[in-house]
């Protein structure tokens, strides 16, 4: 569960994070989790795009 503080950017790091995925050959289901790890991290932030974001974080925060 995330709290959410801002909405702004959540869709479009969802979608990097599936791209991303894919594009360096994750599965379907990893690429689309990595997806929701961003979009969760994303929400968390009044920025649009978080100053945490990083591939080590969204590891760190899959969800599974």
């Amino acid at each position: 569960q995330t709290d959410i503080v801002d909405l702004t950017g959540a869709g479009d790091a969802l979608t990097a994070g599936v791209v991303f995925g894919l594009l360096n050959d994750f599965s379907l289901d990893e690429a689309v989790r990595l997806g929701v790890s961003a979009a969760a991290l994303t929400l968390r932030s009044r920025e649009t795009v978080s100053p945490e974001l990083s591939l080590e974080r969204l590891y760190d925060q899959l969800v599974i």
